[in-house]
């Protein structure tokens, strides 16, 4: 009987447990080697939104590209050469043609991923940001989607995909503000 429960429980439990670990976005997985993605990290450089130098990104073109972004950046750590995170980038021409992209995006990441993401509005440093993000897979990953409205009236369609370390580190710098 013991051996039957703990069969079941298997059967049960991990296989969503290993689904929810291979999660991939544009084709990219996190706390993978960054190598798997591009073969130099020469053109790497520290993440601006870091302290320390503990981030390098590297503008890349992931396995699975989307339509709605024109431009993809890698963050990895720059010591252990782990993925950290992917973002997709898409202009956009108008600030309410955005909002509409990332509200069509919310539910859509919200049932693949099990989530409510919360909506968020900062002003900060000329960036006009309006976007929705949440923590998933069990705190472990962060994922958002927002608009930034930058000081030359340049318009970005953005998704973030960030291990909770790294989305940490961004907290940390801002707070440094």
């Amino acid at each position: 009987m013991k051996r039957f429960m703990i069969t079941v429980f298997l059967l049960m439990f991990s296989p969503g447990f290993a689904v929810a670990k291979d999660i991939k976005v544009f084709g990219v997985k996190t706390l993978e080697s960054v190598f798997a993605y591009v073969d130099s990290l020469s053109s790497g450089e520290p993440h601006n939104e870091t302290l320390e130098e503990k981030y390098n990104q590297i503008w890349i073109t992931p396995p699975k590209l989307n339509s709605s972004f024109e431009e993809y950046q890698l963050i990895y750590d720059n010591k252990t050469k782990v993925v950290q995170g992917i973002i997709g980038f898409g202009e956009i021409f108008e600030f309410d043609y955005c909002l509409g992209q990332m509200e069509a995006w919310k539910p859509r990441l919200e049932k693949r991923f099990s989530t409510n993401l919360e909506k968020f509005e900062r002003n900060l440093d000329g960036i006009m940001t309006v976007g929705a993000g949440s923590f998933v897979m069990d705190g472990e990953q962060y994922i958002d989607i927002r608009c930034n409205q930058y000081s030359d009236g340049t318009i970005w369609l953005i998704f973030l995909w960030r291990t909770a370390a790294l989305e940490e580190a961004i907290k940390e710098y801002y707070a440094d503000f």
